[in-house]
Formats: C-alpha cells, structure tokens, sequence
C-alpha cells in the first residue's frame, strides 16, 4: 500500500495534472465528445489535489467515493479521437495512393 501511494503521488498525479493544465491549455483544439469531459476531468483532479494537501478530509473522500475507473469513458474517448485524427492523416497524406 504504501508502495502504490507513494507511486500516486510521485508519478500518476503529476501526469493529471499535466493533463489538466494541457487541457485547459488547448481546450480550443480539442473535438467536441472530448470537451465535454473537461468539467469532470477537472473535478477529479482537483478532489486529489484536496485530499493530497489535506484540505479534505480523507473520509469525505471515502464518501465521495471518487476512482479511476469512472474516467475510462474519458480515456476511451481519447483513444477514439486519436485513432480518428491518425486515420485522417493517413488518408489525406500527400503520399498515400488509396
């Protein structure tokens, strides 16, 4: 447990937050099925960034009952929308005879 925390909080949450401040940051490029996460994304984010500097207690957090797995839709979403945008580089490069 203490492994996983400390993995948490060293490696995985500043991976969050790059990806809120990336976010935010090209919010305008982003597709339409992909901005409608943001809200949320940064609701997540933000909950950890509470509990980790001890502003929210950690049963509030227990109660809210906030994980990962609620952001798979998210990070398919992502997976989709990369998979999209590689296709249509693919077909529309200068090179491809399709």
């Amino acid at each position: 447990m203490e492994f996983e925390n400390k993995k948490f909080t060293e490696e995985i949450y500043p991976l969050y937050i790059e990806m809120v401040t990336l976010f935010t940051d090209k919010f305008w490029l982003a597709s339409r099925s992909t901005r409608k996460w943001y809200s949320e994304f940064c609701w997540f984010v933000g909950l950890w960034e509470r509990h980790l500097d001890k502003s929210i207690p950690p049963e509030v957090i227990e109660k809210l009952d906030i994980k990962e797995k609620d952001l798979k839709p998210f990070y398919q979403n992502l997976y989709n929308e990369l998979d999209r945008l590689q296709t249509l580089l693919v077909i529309d490069s200068p090179g491809n005879k399709e």
